[in-house]
């Protein structure tokens, strides 16, 4: 293989044969994959969140070469397409994704409805019932289980949509479950705040692809918060008001008025402090502020124990 072939970026569909290695912590996975219209089977691995046996995929990656692994494909994000033909609906369910669902009821269910599966579980579960093994508490369960699926595949397909990597799809659901969609839907900036790797940067990408426009009030305060821990990190506990509104409006393109109205609004909502002009993070004011009352309480203990000391020793002259 040589580098051109390295380095290049491919989009292909194909099928999960075999997990072979799975981190449960991130969902780092290797796994056997076999391209649709190939009989060869190559090994894949990446951020795979989810994904099991029999399922199918698309896939946009780039091969490598490991020296002790050889020829693999690196996955950089993927999208999951049900499958289509009897033997991958019949993998998929038999996987342990499902529960309620293993191997021999897989087989079971293929059987009865063939090609039908997918859209029979979709729309008509309680035909299960049809099937010797399928009691209205295993059906109940397999329902409940097939829906918490559909609803993890149209979260994944929109925040992959969105330009997320599934590292941190992974991390969004983890977070905010069920809601994922509604949460960035609402305000993609959230993330920035909630979610440990996305700053700003990546949440205003985020936004951006959601429609937010720039001159949006989520935009602006998390755009303060923003540029106050950037210039914390410089050392600065505090920012001059001045210098602040100087640098909103070059970083975020906003209007001053917007960014003084968007201060009144964090300010109120407890999350920045305005002192004097001067303006702070809550946490690093506080911290401030714990700091100098420690401080003068250890002056004022200093200076009483100074004065015991000249009393006692005026005692001894006596």
């Amino acid at each position: 293989m040589d580098n051109l072939e390295e380095n290049l970026l491919f989009s292909k569909k194909g099928t999960i044969e075999k997990i072979i290695f799975r981190n449960s912590e991130n969902d780092y996975v290797v796994a056997s994959f076999r391209f649709e219209g190939s009989l060869e089977v190559e090994t894949i691995f990446g951020i795979l969140f989810n994904v099991n046996a029999g399922e199918h995929l698309e896939i946009t990656a780039r091969y490598t070469n490991s020296p002790k692994y050889g020829r693999q494909i690196k996955v950089e994000s993927y999208k999951t397409i049900l499958p289509i033909n009897i033997e991958g609906i019949e993998k998929y369910l038999g996987s342990g994704l499902i529960k309620g669902i293993g191997p021999a009821m897989a087989k079971k269910i293929t059987d009865k409805f063939g090609e039908e599966t997918i859209k029979i579980l979709d729309g008509s579960i309680s035909r299960l019932e049809e099937i010797d093994g399928f009691g209205k508490k295993r059906i109940k369960l397999i329902k409940i289980e097939w829906k918490k699926q559909a609803d993890l595949r149209e979260i994944m397909i929109y925040l992959q949509s969105l330009g997320i990597t599934p590292a941190y799809t992974r991390k969004i659901y983890n977070k905010y479950g069920k809601n994922s969609i509604n949460v960035i839907k609402d305000n993609p900036y959230r993330l920035s705040e909630d979610i440990f790797g996305i700053g700003f940067k990546i949440a205003d990408r985020i936004a951006q692809n959601t429609g937010i426009e720039k001159d949006s009030v989520f935009r602006i305060k998390a755009g303060i918060k923003y540029i106050l821990q950037q210039l914390e990190e410089q050392g600065n506990c505090y920012t001059p008001l001045e210098i602040l509104l100087q640098h909103a409006n070059s970083f975020l393109e906003a209007e001053i008025a917007a960014i003084e109205n968007s201060l009144n609004d964090l300010c109120r909502q407890n999350e920045i402090v305005i002192s004097d002009e001067k303006i702070y993070l809550k946490k690093t004011y506080e911290d401030e502020v714990f700091v100098a009352e420690k401080l003068l309480e250890i002056k004022n203990k200093v200076a009483g124990i100074g004065l015991k000391n000249i009393k006692f020793s005026e005692k001894i002259k006596s």
